[in-house]
């Protein structure tokens, strides 16, 4: 029998690796014929987004991840321009709201005395947190000819804190353009 309090800490780790777990590029596709040094500028086309976007930081957020992908772009020797860029920059988010949870044990959650003979107890889901987890599609467009240059999509549980959001992004954003 396990004590309790080993369940519990087993709980509390799995819950701090899943919410300190890196984003994931889960794909990445480059058309063949793409040479990064033959474009010299970039800017932001059409943004798609659904779901838990949270409304009122929804502009914030956009703003925040514009910025970081405009950085590895710039680390790339591409400059930004809105007017006449020569590759544009399409983004798909979907973020949503999920639920973890895990169900009850009688070894470790069953009541140790109610008094009474007559009593029934039945295993059930507990909720041991919420979170969010969201999706960043990054595809970079040719402005000229509209033929799809590079794409990427991330995906990975959203931190809370704005901190941990803004290094998180870095990170996968830096690991998405590693190889492009």
């Amino acid at each position: 029998m396990i004590p309790k309090k080993y369940t519990l800490i087993a709980t509390l780790a799995a819950i701090c690796l899943l919410g300190c777990a890196a984003p994931e590029v889960i794909t990445r596709v480059k058309d063949d014929s793409f040479q990064p040094s033959e474009y010299r500028s970039f800017g932001f086309y059409e943004v798609t987004s659904k779901g838990d976007t949270i409304p009122e930081q929804y502009d914030d957020n956009l703003e925040n991840l514009k910025e970081a992908i405009s950085l590895q772009l710039r680390t790339k020797g591409l400059i930004p321009d809105e007017r006449t860029p020569d590759i544009l920059i399409n983004l798909g988010i979907v973020v949503e709201k999920k639920v973890q949870t895990r169900e009850t044990d009688f070894r470790t959650d069953a009541p140790r005395y109610i008094g009474q003979r007559n009593y029934s107890w039945k295993s059930e889901e507990v909720v041991v947190r919420t979170y969010r987890e969201g999706t960043l599609d990054i595809h970079l467009v040719d402005a000229k000819n509209q033929n799809l240059l590079w794409q990427c999509a991330i995906s990975g549980v959203i931190p809370e804190s704005e901190k941990s959001k803004s290094k998180k992004l870095d990170e996968a954003l830096r690991q998405a353009f590693s190889e492009w």
